[in-house]
């Protein structure tokens, strides 16, 4: 048999066991998480294969890092190109390892108390800085790919399925809509990537009947 059409078949029942949640869809380093943090990533991203540890060792390879919280010695090391506490991940990017930060201490620690603007002002600097080279911040407390922006009056789309893939979704590319889903229904992490690209917001049932009352 061909040897490119076997690996064509291939790649289709590979997809096909990805989108039934049958095989892992990434591989996921997460470093300084909380408990509570480990169980949000686990529930909403059940096709993931996360490990958990404190520090980066040289010999891992995950498709991608994710930082549960980044301190304020992290953020300024890193963004001078030295090696944070949990390893350098500067060079991880460098490999073009997608290195995601979910909740950063300068933020939370702004909120809090008062800081002088010179050093806010150094922290955010320091936070661009690493966006620059690549890292992705997400809101602070937030799992990754959980939309926080107010679509506001842009069109709510029904899908009523138990599995949400995005094959299901493929037609709502480019359109500014909210898709509502079942409150049960299980998202894979292809479908929330394809909403993250394409900003679409994605609501169980029971939130958007909340927000009508």
């Amino acid at each position: 048999m061909d040897e490119q059409l076997i690996e064509k078949i291939t790649k289709k029942i590979l997809q096909k066991l990805k989108d039934q949640g049958l095989l892992y869809e990434k591989s996921i380093l997460c470093l300084n998480f909380s408990q509570k943090q480990e169980k949000e990533v686990e529930k909403k991203y059940p096709n993931y294969d996360f490990h958990f540890a404190s520090v980066l060792q040289m010999n891992q390879d995950y498709d991608e890092i994710w930082i549960g919280h980044l301190s304020i010695q992290d953020l300024s090391h890193t963004a001078l190109g030295l090696r944070s506490t949990v390893g350098n991940l500067v060079q991880e990017v460098a490999k073009g390892k997608k290195v995601m930060v979910l909740s950063s201490e300068h933020k939370t620690f702004q909120s809090k108390y008062p800081v002088p603007e010179a050093m806010a002002s150094m922290w955010e600097d320091y936070s661009r800085r690493l966006q620059a080279m690549g890292f992705v911040f997400n809101s602070e407390d937030l799992p990754a790919g959980k939309s926080c922006e107010s679509k506001g009056s842009s069109q709510l789309v029904y899908l009523n399925k138990k599995l949400i893939s995005q094959e299901s979704i493929g037609h709502l590319k480019g359109k500014s809509v909210t898709l509502v889903v079942p409150k049960k229904a299980t998202i894979t992490p292809l479908a929330v990537d394809f909403c993250k690209e394409n900003r679409i917001e994605i609501k169980r049932e029971s939130e958007t009947e909340d927000a009508s009352r």
